[in-house]
């Protein structure tokens, strides 16, 4: 797994690329959490290069959901793949997160 971050106006792009296995769970939690306390309060997570991530993984998104509500952060999922959203459907966690087809509309939601 790999990740890049990248900061468009006030919003941080974080893309992920490869696999999320067990141990890079900890990582992007970590890297995400540490955005959310340096105050970016508008983060998008790029599904876009992401091969593979478990149920484990959602996991760690509902506990960064619960962090960021509280530190008053948005964060929007962009381009998941079909198997991701339907995962995210499947376990209704759709109603829960912030789903947008592309960066694009992801950054768009922003401004609205």
């Amino acid at each position: 797994m790999e990740t890049t971050i990248e900061t468009l106006r006030d919003i941080t792009i974080i893309k992920i690329e490869g696999d999320i296995d067990w141990g890079d769970e900890t990582e992007i939690q970590n890297t995400v959490k540490d955005l959310i306390y340096r105050n970016n309060s508008k983060i998008i997570i790029d599904f876009g290069e992401l091969n593979y991530f478990s149920s484990s993984t959602i996991g760690i998104f509902i506990n960064l959901h619960k962090i960021a509500k509280k530190m008053y952060t948005q964060i929007v999922f962009a381009n998941l793949s079909d198997f991701a959203l339907k995962l995210f459907v499947t376990s209704k966690l759709d109603s829960l997160f912030i789903i947008k087809d592309s960066v694009k509309e992801a950054v768009e939601s922003f401004n609205q």
